[in-house]
């Protein structure tokens, strides 16, 4: 049968069609790479260059490598390596070495004058860098390894004047990949990187002013990712990222003959945080726990000051898109059990008038805002000033026509005060504003222990005796007393200005 005839064929034919697929795929190799870097760096508007190609069997050596990158503000960043090698794995890959050993430059700035310049030189060590990279030239990926990568700052130079600085950084089992290279393909653009443990270290003296700053930065186990999507237009792309880690600690000294010896110190068990951005909206969050601060100068007869908070949760959303409605933006904020050591309190209150009880913060709010393009408005002429000679003002992209306060709770030495409310905010003139002198809406207020801590402030010397008392008639003029230490409190501002708290007309 002719179909029985045919099948080993067919199958002779898909198989070649399969072989010639795979080899069409651009091969990676030394040379290959190279032009690929050159070609899409280019496109992009920067630029890759060596002072010399050398090829090795199936190597390639480049020498004296320069990448420039235009900046927003018009100034360019160079950076230049002494040698890069690239080697062909021989399977379809190729290994790409930084080797340590070498110098790196890094310039930002005009490229006409000196002035308005910044340089540094590196010495790269330990066991430099070594990339792998595999896939399809039109857009490899790679992967980046490091027992330990280290560059040690050896020269910083401002504007042609030489500073006096040193430094160093180190990023140990330092590991990581990169996807998604071809921005014509469309495909996401995507890293991934984790290291055991970076430090960072950093001495500069202000030529100026004469200050001598030294910092010191160690964290462990860091592990962080990001993804941009270009998408199909301009409005269409998004980024997302995360980071975590674990203990850090860092240290600050400042030294001068105003200032004597300023030396900070922050510590912190772990760290997370995420972000999102797109044309329309960008949202943050961050937790951080175990967090340790402690501060200590010359200047001050006293022990060093420590301040603890054994974890702190931020989270940040914002419209970005200008739209005729408004759109909701929320903040929220937690910090638990802050605390403050004896030394700073025996500051405050030596007679230990007030409970040395850790504070607590939590907040959680939203609010309508119209965000749109910026808009120039003619300002009120200034005295002298024609209107024409009057520089335009410029609204904000920002405009609040509403909040919402879901939890505001702060608590500290004993007393509490909690809120929620809802407010919204008329627009009013040409173009239209929000009237933040009149909003509309209601405040529920409640606290506890508030008398008792205003009298604890009058006993600590931290509140006179009569400020004291006229904030005690205040308070009962304003709220409606409950069981014991209690207050609650209900406000409401109404259309035109009107003003009632607790059923009484204010205003």
């Amino acid at each position: 049968m002719p179909a029985l005839r045919t099948a080993p064929a067919r199958l002779a034919l898909a198989a070649f069609l399969a072989s010639t697929a795979l080899s069409a795929q651009a091969e990676i190799t030394p040379d290959a790479l190279w032009q690929r870097w050159q070609e899409s760096i280019t496109s992009e508007g920067r630029s890759i260059t060596a002072e010399r190609s050398q090829p090795d069997g199936r190597a390639l050596r480049l020498e004296g490598v320069t990448v420039t990158q235009p900046l927003q503000d018009g100034s360019v960043l160079t950076a230049r390596l002494d040698t890069v090698a690239l080697q062909d794995g021989g399977n379809g890959t190729v290994t790409v070495a930084i080797a340590p050993g070498q110098e790196l430059r890094i310039t930002t700035g005009g490229s006409d004058t000196p002035a308005d310049t910044l340089s540094a030189r590196f010495d790269l060590g330990g066991d430099g860098l070594t990339l792998s990279v595999a896939g399809d030239i039109t857009a490899p990926d790679y992967a980046f390894a490091s027992d330990s990568f280290q560059m040690r700052l050896t020269e910083l130079v401002q504007d042609a004047t030489p500073l006096e600085a040193a430094g160093d950084l180190t990023l140990d089992r330092l590991a990581g990949t990169v996807a998604g290279t071809d921005p014509a393909a469309g495909a996401p653009l995507s890293t991934r990187f984790t290291a055991g443990r970076a430090a960072m270290t950093l001495d500069l003296t202000d030529p100026a002013t004469g200050v001598t700053s030294s910092s010191a930065t160690a964290q462990q186990d860091l592990d962080g990712a990001a993804s941009f999507a270009p998408g199909t237009g301009t409005d269409t792309w998004s980024l997302t990222g995360s980071f975590t880690a674990g203990q850090a600690e860092t240290r600050s000294l400042q030294t001068s003959a105003e200032i004597g010896r300023v030396e900070t110190t922050s510590r912190q068990d772990s760290t997370a945080a995420r972000l999102a951005v797109d044309p329309t909206r960008a949202s943050y969050d961050v937790t951080a726990k175990g967090l340790a601060f402690t501060f200590a100068s010359d200047q001050f007869p006293l022990p060093p000051i420590n301040v603890t908070l054994p974890e702190m949760v931020a989270a940040l959303t914002i419209p970005l898109a200008a739209a005729p409605e408004a759109q909701i933006a929320r903040l929220g904020l937690k910090l638990s059990q802050l605390s403050l050591d004896d030394t700073l309190w025996n500051l405050l209150d030596p007679g230990r008038a007030l409970p040395r009880t850790p504070a607590d913060l939590d907040l959680d709010v939203e609010a309508d805002v119209m965000v749109r393009d910026t808009v120039q408005t003619p300002a009120p002429p200034a005295p002298g000033l024609s209107a024409q000679a009057q520089p335009d003002a410029q609204l904000p992209d920002l405009l609040p026509t509403g909040l919402r306060i879901h939890t505001l709770t702060l608590g500290f030495a004993g007393a509490e005060v909690s809120a929620t409310g809802d407010f919204t905010v008329d627009m009013m003139g040409d173009p239209p504003a929000p009237n933040l002198t009149q909003p509309v809406g209601q405040l529920n207020l409640s606290a506890t222990g508030i008398v008792t801590l205003l009298q604890q402030l009058s006993a600590a010397g931290l509140l006179a005796s009569d400020q004291a008392m006229g904030a005690q008639m205040m308070l009962g003029m304003f709220t409606t007393p409950g069981t014991g230490d209690s207050l609650t409190s209900t406000i409401k501002a109404e259309p035109g200005g009107g003003l009632v708290i607790n059923g009484n007309r204010v205003r």
